[in-house]
């Protein structure tokens, strides 16, 4: 298996509206290869989720307010 060259790239916090939410209950991803415990990550529940879908929407309202060319340049 390879070895993560640097754990700071895996966070196991969710990300919402530009912050990363940590939560007491997480969940394991598992290896398919082997089963073995890759990482335990944030479970997030009902709240979270709306805070993720009430951030999406506002973003998608803004973004969609941006001039084709200026989204392309992005």
């Amino acid at each position: 298996m390879t070895v993560l060259k640097n754990p700071a790239l895996l966070r196991t916090q969710s990300y919402i509206n530009g912050q990363w939410i940590s939560v007491e209950k997480t969940f394991p991803v598992l290896n398919p290869y082997d089963g073995s415990v890759i990482a335990n990550v944030a479970n997030v529940g009902v709240h979270e989720a709306k805070q993720a879908i009430e951030a999406a929407h506002k973003a998608g309202l803004e973004w969609r307010n941006v001039p084709l060319q200026q989204r392309i340049d992005f």
